[in-house]
């Protein structure tokens, strides 16, 4: 560091860089990625999440009590 680039960086206590902003920059590309990848795996499990299985027409729980231990 000469003091050309110290006189034009470090004036009055500021430091004139881009890496906060490129690092800002990045870090928020992150977050929003991570974000939408999280989002779009919730719709997607909730749009699959249809688990209701419906009884055949033939079943009748009282030919099965043997089998569960069912009572009413």
């Amino acid at each position: 560091m000469n003091k050309k680039f110290i006189k034009d960086n470090f004036t009055k206590g500021t430091y004139k860089s881009e890496t906060p902003n490129r690092l800002l920059k990045t870090l928020t590309i992150i977050f929003l990625y991570e974000l939408s990848k999280y989002i779009t795996e919730q719709v997607i499990i909730r749009l699959q999440a249809n688990d209701d299985v419906d009884d055949p027409r033939d079943f009748n729980i009282y030919d099965h009590i043997h089998l569960n231990e069912v009572r009413n």
